[in-house]
């Protein structure tokens, strides 16, 4: 700690206080997306839900998907050819970024019937690889610096290659030959057009197994969670053959039953070996739905979900191989809607955004030595820094005593107070 004049700052306490967290934490924005394609997002709900979300979370998936079934009313960018309506995904995107909040994509490019547009039924396949090209490309390239990182790739483990997806049926196990010759073309496109970003390999299935059993392929095998990590990194391994890999391995880990804290770190260090971050990308924890739609247990099921979230998001924030976490559906789940824009915030609600807003956000006091140095320990993010006299002061000091502490940063920082911190 120094002054204006260089000299250090001896024996005064100082207070570091957390302002930003630099780990991601996010949810999707399937309902504001809706909102806005209705013309809704200026109405009190709207609003409410907005206010809501960005109060517990830094980060937002916004949704691109090229198309979905028409039961699911969800986010489509070009369902009929020759209209691209992007406006909702890019609205979406402009809002989470006006808040603050680190913006990802999803889904750039999903090998699945239901999610690609039946007018390319009459295309070749060459054709429909032109087609996805400049959809891949056009997207980055209207959110780069807005978008920090997209689910590149899709349920690549359960579902049939472009050429193949006549034949598909499910689970449809391609080689990894066969998933790394397109996933390689996609991600050529992805860090051609924006370098910056990350660009994840998303995928499930490879935490535990359902609770009714693994599903089996068409020679009768069982397709288990163990089966399927060892072909995820198979994968990485053949798209690393072709000198080409994704920036983070994401895992959604909302579709089997709950995880016993032991597995769930042995997951995440069996995927770390590979050198590649994880992200948990789509993370809810389903439950019995008969405890959760009995009125009388309602309590019952809010307090078992509440202890299995954080314990399940403590493990995965405090693992070194995770670097994001994301839900899907937090909003639907901890917020109950009524009439209009009438709600009520679940417990689970108030839970994890004071997990998240307070009990990992930084408060640390100390003095600096005979040398003007202080040593501390806090989460990485941005901070403010006060001296014991001048924390009522926020406004002047945060002009210039901001301070990141990053992860891989190591040493010692200097801080320069301003004059009127530095001598009063």
């Amino acid at each position: 700690m120094i002054d204006q004049l260089g000299q250090p700052i001896r024996h005064t306490r100082f207070r570091l206080k957390q302002t930003r967290q630099a780990f991601p934490f996010g949810d999707q924005t399937w309902a504001l997306d809706r909102m806005i394609r209705f013309g809704e997002d200026r109405h009190d709900k709207a609003v409410y839900w907005k206010r809501l979300f960005a109060d517990v979370f830094n980060h937002a998936t916004t949704l691109c998907y090229w198309t979905e079934k028409s039961i699911h009313d969800g986010p489509k960018t070009e369902d009929i050819q020759g209209h691209p309506r992007s406006e909702a995904f890019d609205a979406c995107c402009r809002w989470a970024a006006s808040e603050g909040m680190g913006v990802k994509g999803h889904p750039l490019f999903w090998s699945i019937d239901k999610c690609v547009p039946s007018w390319l039924d009459r295309y070749d396949i060459e054709t429909f690889w032109r087609f996805a090209e400049v959809r891949v490309r056009t997207l980055i390239a209207q959110q780069r610096g807005r978008v920090c990182m997209w689910d590149a790739v899709n349920e690549a483990l359960w579902e049939a290659a472009p050429q193949n997806l006549k034949s598909r049926h499910w689970p449809h196990m391609e080689s990894a030959d066969v998933m790394a010759d397109y996933i390689a073309r996609v991600l050529g496109w992805c860090h051609s057009e924006a370098p910056e970003a990350t660009f994840i390999l998303n995928d499930y299935g490879m935490e535990a197994d359902p609770v009714r059993g693994a599903p089996r392929y068409t020679d009768d095998t069982l397709v288990t969670a163990e089966r399927q990590r060892l072909r995820q990194i198979e994968l990485i391994e053949r798209l690393r053959d072709r000198r080409i890999q994704p920036d983070a391995i994401g895992l959604q880990a909302h579709t089997a039953g709950w995880i016993s804290p032991r597995d769930q770190w042995a997951v995440y260090d069996q995927f770390t070996a590979t050198g590649l971050p994880i992200h948990i990308t789509e993370f809810w924890a389903p439950h019995d739905k008969s405890i959760q739609s009995d009125p009388a247990r309602r309590a019952e099921y809010d307090a078992r979900v509440i202890d299995y979230v954080e314990e399940y998001l403590t493990l995965a924030f405090g693992h070194p191989g995770v670097d994001a976490f994301f839900f899907w559906g937090f909003m639907e789940h901890a917020i109950e809607w009524k009439e209009y824009s009438a709600h009520l915030a679940r417990p689970i609600y108030h839970h994890i955004r004071k997990l998240l807003r307070e009990t990992w956000m930084s408060c640390i006091d100390f003095s600096t030595d005979a040398d003007g140095i202080a040593r501390g320990r806090g989460f990485f993010g941005d901070y403010v820094v006060y001296t014991a006299d001048t924390e009522s002061r926020p406004s002047e000091l945060r002009r210039s005593t901001r301070l990141s502490i990053e992860r891989g940063v190591e040493g010692l920082q200097t801080i320069t107070l301003p004059a009127v911190v530095a001598r009063s």
